[in-house]
């Protein structure tokens, strides 16, 4: 069963998905590159998914971004 994403983690993975690393993930939301990468491992549990590109397909498919580039 799926869980729900916290605010941070829906933060943490459209940043990703918007193509920044964890060290400019970790400035932007004010936190540690280390926190930055416990938010993707918890996201990854929750959705149980792995690799950069299951996580965007999710984040496409939950409209956490926008699939359109333009």
């Amino acid at each position: 069963m799926e869980k729900q994403l916290s605010k941070r983690q829906a933060q943490v993975l459209k940043l990703l998905a918007d193509g920044l690393a964890n060290k400019e993930i970790a400035s932007k939301l004010g936190i540690s590159p280390r926190t930055v990468e416990f938010h993707r491992i918890q996201i990854q549990r929750r959705t149980g998914l792995h690799g950069t590109a299951a996580l965007i397909r999710y984040a496409i498919q939950h409209r956490l971004i926008d699939d359109d580039p333009d």
